[in-house]
């Protein structure tokens, strides 16, 4: 079994290994997770320099939300690199995490087993399957808009499963995005993906994704009102001590 080598680095998980003092904030982070109204969604942006600890606060920000039985996963867009490529990433890593709790829905399963099978099949091939096919082989927006609306089968049943919990989505490295996605993403939260019970906690420097909004359109100023407008709440990391 492969071990990631540790440096001073790489993220932690729990409060014991804290040196950067972030259990504390990662708990204000989940207090508004947990007392969000069920009835709404919400978006938290995590703001910080690369090695400052963004990744390791979104980790106490899990630990909390397992401990409570929330459903989590992870979603990384700098794999993407074009918008099709984005929402298949965000729908596979959803895929993946309602199949480890047992809860997804059978049609999905169906394709699922069909497109390992038989991935070397043109897209326009596998899209024909079924409609579920057609979000994870690429056909963008629309698609992701179809499979994940909020009176469909999946969300459904994925709200009936939790009850009164919440579904907690991660997204890390935003700040390393092909910089065209990183406003499709941030709409998408926004707009697209606006689900009764799901928080987004996402993580990335502000300066360089107010930068990137900045030069993918003038418009948006200096990208900081753009930030505002899509996220309810923001939390600075404090800057680490010497010590």
């Amino acid at each position: 079994m492969y071990l990631p080598t540790k440096s001073f680095e790489s993220p932690v998980s729990s409060m014991s290994e804290d040196l950067l003092d972030r259990w504390r904030l990662a708990k204000d982070v989940y207090t508004i997770v947990r007392e969000t109204p069920r009835d709404w969604s919400c978006r938290i942006g995590i703001y910080g320099k690369w090695g400052e600890g963004k990744t390791s606060l979104l980790r106490f920000v899990e630990t909390q939300a397992h401990s409570d039985g929330l459903v989590s996963f992870w979603v990384n867009p700098s794999q993407a690199e074009n918008a099709d490529g984005l929402w298949q990433v965000v729908l596979e890593a959803f895929i993946d995490a309602l199949d480890r709790e047992g809860i997804l829905i059978e049609e999905v399963r169906a394709w699922r087993v069909k497109f390992l099978a038989q991935k070397t099949d043109p897209l326009d091939k596998l899209a024909e399957l079924n409609p579920y096919a057609k979000a994870l082989a690429g056909f963008g927006r629309a698609a992701i808009k179809e499979w994940l609306r909020p009176d469909g089968e999946q969300i459904r049943k994925l709200r009936e499963k939790l009850h009164a919990n919440k579904v907690v989505v991660f997204i890390d490295d935003l700040d390393r995005t092909h910089p065209t996605l990183v406003p499709t993403l941030l709409l998408g939260l926004r707009d697209l993906l606006d689900l009764p019970g799901f928080c987004f906690v996402v993580a990335f420097d502000d300066e360089v994704v107010s930068k990137t909004l900045a030069s993918v359109n003038s418009a948006w100023g200096d990208g900081k009102a753009f930030l505002d407008k899509v996220l309810d709440f923001s939390f600075s990391l404090p800057k680490p001590k010497t010590d």
